[in-house]
């Protein structure tokens, strides 16, 4: 039973000094990541319209962009502007696509069902398509719907 108990105290000791190791390994391996995540950061930098400085949020200048207004034949007009930066996951490969088809659905679904889901579908196919040739940074998707009172 002396004997058992030593057996068992030097499994322990050896599955703590496994764990010890592992959790060392783990935190290089995070500071490592960390420290390639901050690097292309810095690599990525586009202006910020509100604060004048450079960040990762959107490539668009809101501040160049000016909102004109003309008259129109109908009776309510919806503008729903979104950026997409597409993130490298490995788990998902056509999450990029996924996202935008599924805002692009919504937005347009607000107004007609069917038309919402034609849309995201067609949305979906087109990007994921693209992204098979190219590299895509992000999307910037803007729906314009609108609807138009029966004519007497």
């Amino acid at each position: 039973s002396d004997e058992k108990m030593k057996k068992i105290d030097k499994k322990l000791v050896d599955h703590h000094d496994e764990m010890l190791k592992a959790s060392k390994d783990y935190m290089k391996a995070v500071v490592k990541s960390e420290k390639a995540i901050l690097k292309f950061k810095a690599g990525v930098q586009v202006r910020d319209a509100n604060k004048g400085m450079l960040t990762t949020e959107s490539p668009m200048d809101y501040t160049r962009s000016e909102v004109t207004s003309f008259p129109l034949a109908s009776d309510t007009i919806e503008f729903d502007v979104q950026y997409f930066r597409n993130e490298e996951n490995d788990q998902t490969e056509g999450s990029h696509s996924a996202t935008v088809s599924t805002f692009v659905g919504a937005s347009v679904g607000k107004a007609d069902m069917k038309m919402g889901a034609q849309a995201s579908a067609s949305v979906n196919t087109t990007l994921s398509y693209t992204m098979k040739s190219h590299t895509i940074e992000g999307s910037i998707v803007i729906v314009a719907t609108a609807s138009q009172k029966q004519a007497d």
